[in-house]
């Protein structure tokens, strides 16, 4: 019995903030166009994403990367029990081939479904 592997790439917010925003593009457009899910650990800023957008539209090729799906997730977590205690935002961001993924956020969980 063969099985397909699905590879989901994780992506520190250190890792990201090295590189400059060319570098940062090419990095999740290469790992997409070969059927990986990419996620970040931090939001992309929205003129991110239109870079990201654009950049995706002219490498659209129909027979071999029809594009991305990208979703942002942002939740707030408590980090004691103390009523004072600081409220911090975690975020992600998720990049993945659109043909391949279906993404849904139901109640804050996300959940992907990949065709293999």
């Amino acid at each position: 019995m063969s099985s397909s592997v699905v590879r989901v790439d994780f992506i520190p917010e250190v890792t990201v903030e090295k590189l400059s925003l060319p570098n940062r593009l090419d990095l999740i457009l290469d790992s997409v166009a070969n059927n990986k899910v990419v996620v970040i650990e931090k939001a992309l800023e929205p003129q991110e994403e239109l870079a990201l957008i654009q950049k995706t539209m002219e490498r659209v090729d129909a027979d071999k990367f029809t594009g991305i799906k990208l979703f942002s997730l942002k939740s707030k977590v408590n980090n004691g029990k103390s009523f004072f205690s600081k409220t911090k935002e975690l975020t992600f961001s998720v990049i993945a081939p659109s043909d391949a993924v279906q993404v849904t956020d139901i109640n804050g969980i996300l959940s992907l479904s990949i065709a293999q």
